[in-house]
């Protein structure tokens, strides 16, 4: 228990007093503008930034902003058989909760679920053996066209996204997505509406199945294009116990422009009310301004056009993980592009594709932005592959879906571990494909390279921007966005 004083600062504000009925304000904490709250913690105790019993996250030290990364390839893991995407979030039992899609999951290669949820137990030194599959997650071959994706804690309830493909069979880009929830940490599973989730309803494909479905749709390449696929939550601690408000924050690149990221905020005990969630339309400065009406969306951040050799980025493209670092406190995001010239827009996935993935790395002292680029890598590779034994050089990696563990944090937030997944091989190679040795959980330290607290846009971060990222960025903290309609 704390006590905790509440300083009410009221002063005119011009852009509220314009402001329609469906758009709701975020002040920043940094100053006292205009309905402002301040909260004075007066014992310790507080439910932010707590410490683990291992110490895997620590709380808020001399803070820090990150201008560069370096990734110990010593610490490369792969671990289990085959699977892929790994959403995580970090659940109240303190346990790791990961979404598979496509594999035999930690343990076996046969049989093959379409998707999966595992319970990942202890630190980053845990061995696929030590993995749990959750009891009550309906079985589905690898021809479902449902996955499972984004995954959250909040007050011991964890929350996932199941999207489904436009076809009814394997994978496509995604159409719909319905949300589903556990309260008993994976023993059983209900929709949003209170429907409890079994074998027999869990491919129902009726719209009414579904929490958004072929949502506002807008023109590309030839096709409609919808909104609210790929549903990445904000990652904040343990059972959201770091988060600094009441909201959950959630995040969804538009398929008809994937350089965009949309946002969505709902109060955490409204989840499941979608008449409660509300849209970023915009950030002015550090301030998010939000409204009800999905149409008026903005994006939070703007990724690249294209890629370093000018290839359009491909359907299956940055879709982020957020994660909260309490030692920086800092809101940190991994995303990355998947592109090939020979393709079209919405041409699979990275399978076939002849670069690996582009990845970036961007931070922000909200989980809205403004976001500032720290780390580039237009072809990201696993060092050393293939084996040489394999006989034949080249592509090898196709590097995709990366994900920050929200738990495994270290160092006042210097150390964190870097998840994704991998279809390695090369197409004329018999080791092509989802190959045994690069589909499954691969993971790596990173420590990040930080700056004292006060350290702003400088010289060197500039000089670092322009020797890891294309020219025409935007990514927020690079400058205030202009132009948020979609």
């Amino acid at each position: 228990m704390r006590t905790a004083i509440l300083l009410v600062v009221s002063a005119t504000c011009a852009v509220l007093h314009g402001a329609p009925a469906s758009v709701g304000f975020v002040q920043s904490s940094d100053g006292v503008d205009c309905y402002d709250f301040i909260e004075i913690a007066t014992t310790a105790g507080s439910r932010t930034h707590p410490i683990a019993e291992d110490g895997h996250t620590t709380p808020p030290g001399p803070g820090g902003v990150p201008v560069g990364i370096k990734i110990h390839w010593e610490t490369l893991q792969r671990k289990g058989c085959r699977g892929d995407n790994w959403c995580m979030t970090w659940a109240a039992d303190d346990n790791i909760y990961a979404m598979m899609d496509d594999g035999g999951g930690f343990h076996t290669y046969k049989p093959e679920w379409g998707t999966r949820l595992w319970c990942i137990p202890g630190n980053e030194d845990f061995t696929a053996e030590q993995a749990v599959p959750v009891p009550g997650w309906p079985f589905t071959d690898m021809s479902s066209p449902f996955y499972g994706y984004g995954t959250y804690s909040v007050r011991g309830r964890i929350y996932t996204w199941l999207w489904k493909s436009e076809t009814d069979k394997g994978y496509r880009r995604p159409v719909a997505n319905r949300l589903l929830y556990t309260d008993d940490f994976g023993k059983t599973f209900f929709r949003w509406d209170g429907t409890e989730v079994t074998a027999g309803n869990f491919s129902d494909t009726g719209k009414e199945s579904f929490f958004f479905y072929r949502e506002d749709p807008r023109p590309k390449a030839g096709r409609e294009a919808y909104a609210f696929n790929w549903i990445a939550f904000c990652q904040n601690g343990k059972d959201n116990s770091a988060a600094k408000d009441e909201y959950v924050y959630m995040y969804c690149v538009e398929q008809h422009d994937v350089t965009r990221l949309s946002m969505i905020r709902v109060h955490q005990d409204k989840v499941t009310d979608r008449s409660a969630y509300e849209y970023l339309l915009d950030v002015v400065g550090e301030q998010a301004v939000w409204t009800s009406d999905m149409t008026r969306r903005g994006a939070t951040i703007t990724y690249p056009a294209r890629n370093y050799n000018g290839d359009e980025w491909l359907w299956c493209s940055w879709h982020p993980s957020v994660v909260y670092n309490p030692g920086l406190d800092r809101y940190l995001m991994v995303s990355y592009g998947i592109s090939d010239g020979s393709k079209d827009f919405f041409s699979g996935w990275c399978s076939h594709c002849g670069h690996s993935a582009t990845v970036g790395m961007w931070h922000a002292r909200h989980p809205w932005g403004p976001w500032t680029q720290f780390y580039y890598e237009t072809e990201w590779k696993t060092p050393g592959d293939p084996p040489a034994e394999w006989g034949f050089s080249g592509a090898a990696s196709r590097t995709y879906q990366f994900k920050l563990n929200p738990k495994w944090i270290y160092d006042n937030g210097r150390t964190m571990y870097l998840i994704w997944s991998d279809a390695g091989g090369r197409w004329d190679s018999p080791h092509y494909g989802h190959s045994d040795y690069w589909y499954k959980w691969n993971q790596v330290k990173i420590t990040l390279d930080v700056r004292p607290p006060g350290f702003t846009d400088s010289t060197e971060t500039q000089r670092k921007s322009e020797r890891q990222g294309p020219s025409g960025v935007s990514a927020g903290g690079q400058g205030r966005m202009t132009d948020h309609s979609l």
